[in-house]
């Protein structure tokens, strides 16, 4: 399996936020300026800065809009300049980030640790957290699995991913593993978001 860092295209979540959308200004030089509410050094340097526009900078939210922003994807970009005048965001990154690392060392619990190299787990890693749990056996795949961690919020970002990356077809495996073998602790949250993504109704066995 081929190891890469790539984009990819970002899934509806990212653009869910719209009426929160960050407004993108432009200083004295016509550089971009993040403007969002979401960008503390920005409310702090306009709010120091008497004003109207220290006024308009600021809004107050309610809860569930304070906590639906703060959900969000943030804006991404691939450089942050400092100068004497202030500072500038530049390029605007549109997508998450994925790549793919492999694993084959291992330990029993009891203080015995192993390297494995013919029974790897690569990992798809998406903007940093585990996504994606591929588990092999030489060189053919034995199973994989979305990680038993994931919110609903990002296990829809990791199958856009998987689209992105050409794994579409494991889709429904990893859904299935994971609906079967997600751990309590974390079941009651993901287990929904694996249904609608299977298209499986909860059963009423189950829902009682």
């Amino acid at each position: 399996m081929a190891y890469s860092t790539a984009a990819a295209t970002s899934p509806s979540s990212f653009e869910a936020d719209a009426a929160a959308e960050q407004r993108v200004g432009a200083d004295e030089r016509g550089a971009s300026v993040d403007r969002s509410p979401l960008n503390p050094v920005f409310d702090r340097r306009y709010e120091q800065g008497a004003g109207a526009e220290s006024q308009m900078s600021q809004r107050r939210l309610s809860k569930a809009e304070y906590e639906r922003i703060s959900r969000a994807a943030r804006r991404r970009y691939d450089s942050f300049v400092i100068g004497d005048d202030g500072w500038v965001l530049r390029g605007r990154i549109r997508a998450p980030a994925f790549w793919f690392e492999r694993n084959d060392v291992g330990e029993d619990g009891a203080g015995v640790y192993w390297r494995r190299p013919y029974i790897p787990v690569v990992t798809l890693m998406v903007d940093g957290w585990p996504a994606v749990l591929f588990y092999l056996t030489g060189k053919h795949l034995d199973s994989c699995t979305f990680a038993y961690n994931l919110t609903p919020e990002r296990l829809f970002v990791a199958v856009s991913v998987m689209r992105k990356a050409g794994l579409g077809r494991y889709i429904r495996p990893a859904a299935e593993w994971a609906l079967k073998e997600t751990p309590p602790y974390n079941r009651g949250v993901l287990e929904p978001a694996l249904r609608t993504l299977l298209g499986k109704p909860r059963s009423r066995s189950r829902a009682s």
